[in-house]
C-alpha cells in the first residue's frame, strides 16, 4: 500500500514537474509520467523474474 502511494505520488508531482518545465498540458504529461512508471517497473520485474529462473 505504501508502495502504491509512493508511486502515484511520484507520478503525480513528477508530471507537474515536466508539464511546468516543459510547457505542456498538465493532464497529458500526467498520463505520460504513470504510463512510463509503467513500463519501468513491468521491466524491473520482468528482469528480476529472469534472473531468480536463470
Amino acid at each position: 500500500m505504501w508502495v502504491g502511494t509512493i508511486i502515484a505520488l511520484l507520478g503525480m508531482y513528477g508530471g507537474l514537474f515536466a508539464s511546468y518545465e516543459l510547457g505542456t498540458p498538465p493532464g497529458a504529461t500526467i498520463t505520460l509520467m504513470f504510463v512510463f512508471l509503467f513500463v519501468l517497473t513491468s521491466v524491473i520485474k520482468a528482469v528480476t523474474k529472469r534472473r531468480r529462473l536463470g
